[in-house]
């Protein structure tokens, strides 16, 4: 049985590293405002699940475990299958036909397990191809991820995503000067931002200093779907880029995790310091943006000629199933008067 809500986009989310789900694991995972649980059998297949049980609503995610190829809730020893459905309870026929567990389709790319939030997937998970990596980087065969880290921010997940996109944050809080040069929307899950960026003396942002890249640069932004995009900047040098992916575990506490695009030669051997260097960096980003987005109230009067990227993300969210916007948010414009009136997305 599949669930549904409308606060959330129909779209692909990630929910834990594959390394960190075993053979016979079965994981509480808080995630859409809700319990579940992220299990693998013993035989690899993945299921992810409501988190609760169907009789009495003990929690699977504490104390149940595998029975064979099913999940044995801890309380009554109910069996559930890898779709939901319950298949066996102790000393009883008769399964009702209630006893079905939500759940949604599930994916493993990228080293990550990704949830698609709606009924049945209308698009592939990300991958280095469809995100745009190959494209424009080559080398399809020697291109890889490595994981860089996770974090939780109290915020939106649309505020953790889209950098990018609201790019007239940048020019304060990270002491850049960018500008929009293209924002296109080649199909109904896609999203591809371009700036062009000036870094600053004093900006947070080290590109030029640490990578070589000079100070004034490209940055793209291809989004694959509202929850996932590969930001790439373009200087005096290339860089392979990185891959931001959310979850929203609550309304307004959302889950980040961080992949970098990298040659697969280079893998092996990677300085010890690079990951806490990296780590470093991007968290003194997200402390300068933090700063702001923890004492936030959520909500959005989203301008025309000023919130493009904003509008054009809020309208592929539309366009997967999210009606039911957090704060409501309207799109506004000012008339001759500058007085401001609501438009349409």
């Amino acid at each position: 049985m599949v669930a549904t809500s409308n606060l959330w986009p129909h779209t692909w989310y990630p929910l834990r590293r594959s390394k960190e789900v075993a053979p016979g694991a079965v994981i509480p995972v808080r995630a859409f405002g809700d319990d579940w649980i992220l299990c693998r059998s013993p035989s690899g297949a993945l299921a992810f699940l409501d988190g609760h049980c169907t009789h009495r609503g003990a929690s699977l995610g504490h104390g149940g475990a595998f029975v064979g190829e099913c999940v044995q809730c801890p309380f009554h020893g109910f069996q559930y299958n890898l779709q939901g459905k319950c298949v066996r309870i102790p000393d009883n026929d008769r399964v009702p036909k209630a006893a079905v567990l939500r759940s949604y389709p599930l994916a493993e790319t990228l080293g990550m397990i990704w949830v698609f939030r709606g009924p049945e997937p209308t698009f592939p998970p990300p991958s280095l191809e469809n995100v745009g990596a190959v494209k424009e980087v080559g080398y399809l065969g020697d291109l890889d991820v490595a994981y860089a880290f996770r974090n939780t921010r109290r915020c939106l997940m649309r505020d953790s995503i889209c950098g990018s996109l609201d790019y007239q944050h940048g020019n304060l809080v990270h002491e850049l000067r960018s500008r929009l040069e293209t924002l296109e929307e080649p199909t109904p899950h896609e999203l591809i931002v371009t700036l062009d960026v000036e870094y600053t003396s004093a900006g947070t942002f080290g590109y030029r200093k640490i990578f070589g890249l000079g100070e004034r640069v490209k940055y793209r932004g291809h989004y694959w779907g509202p929850a996932v995009v590969y930001t790439r900047s373009f200087g005096r040098r290339q860089l392979m880029g990185h891959i931001r992916c959310c979850l929203p575990i609550e309304e307004n506490l959302t889950q980040t995790d961080m992949l970098f695009v990298v040659r697969k030669r280079k893998l092996t051997g990677r300085p010890p310091l690079l990951g806490l260097a990296i780590r470093k960096f991007f968290g003194r980003i997200q402390d300068d943006e933090d700063a702001f987005l923890d004492r936030q109230r959520p909500r959005a009067m989203y301008m025309k000629n000023f919130d493009e990227g904003m509008i054009a993300h809020h309208r592929m969210c539309m366009r997967m199933g999210q009606t039911d916007f957090e704060g409501r948010e309207p799109t506004w414009d000012m008339n001759d008067e500058g007085e401001l009136v609501k438009v349409r997305v």
